[in-house]
């Protein structure tokens, strides 16, 4: 019995709480993430860059019709076996290539290029959110599609799940107080510095 686990019945291997713990506290980041993607590029974009609300929405919609297509796409694509995946299982290798790309995507959504060019703004915005998207889906379809690979046993997961939810919540509190620290309304870079 290797030390990260805390029972073994046959052969499903029970985690300790500080395994599922730290399985849940990827939800932290997700979900600050996420929870800022929403609360601040539209108000950003809007008053801060001065592009049009029409094509702040815009942007925002077809976002959105790529992120239905784009999610079964990487998880179809993520399912099935590579070379790469074989010595560390289907999951984690994808989690890992695609996790520091889509933390510089983030990054990249606050940083459109300095010119009054309303479409080039909008293409900026629409190509980084699909780029962000992309990365995002890579890291949270395998993220999830990992948890009922680890955790077999349904009391396992019921604990599991429970470091999820409230950390993810964790996540949600500070995606609303954290960009608070950091932005000044009218300086462009204190956005940069938020999304750092």
């Amino acid at each position: 019995m290797s030390k990260n686990n805390k029972n073994e019945l046959g052969s499903i291997i029970l985690h300790s709480k500080m395994i599922q713990a730290s399985y849940g506290t990827t939800s932290i980041v997700t979900h600050l993430i996420d929870m800022v993607l929403v609360s601040v590029v539209i108000f950003f974009y809007e008053a801060e860059i001065g592009l049009n609300i029409w094509l702040v929405g815009l942007a925002y919609i077809i976002y959105m019709v790529w992120d239905a297509i784009n999610d079964p796409l990487v998880g179809h694509m993520t399912d099935r076996p590579f070379k790469f995946t074989r010595k560390r299982g289907r999951r984690f290798p994808w989690m890992m290539i695609s996790y520091i790309p889509w933390l510089i995507s983030f990054f990249l959504i606050f940083t459109p290029p300095d010119i009054d060019n309303q479409f080039v703004i909008f293409g900026w915005l629409l190509a980084t959110l699909c780029l962000y998207d992309f990365l995002e889906s890579i890291f949270t379809v395998n993220f999830f599609a990992l948890f009922p690979d680890k955790f077999r046993e349904s009391s396992e997961r019921v604990s599991a799940s429970a470091f999820v939810v409230y950390l993810g919540f964790l996540g949600v509190v500070g995606a609303f107080l954290i960009p608070g620290l950091f932005i000044d309304f009218g300086d462009i870079g204190s956005y940069v510095v938020m999304a750092l």
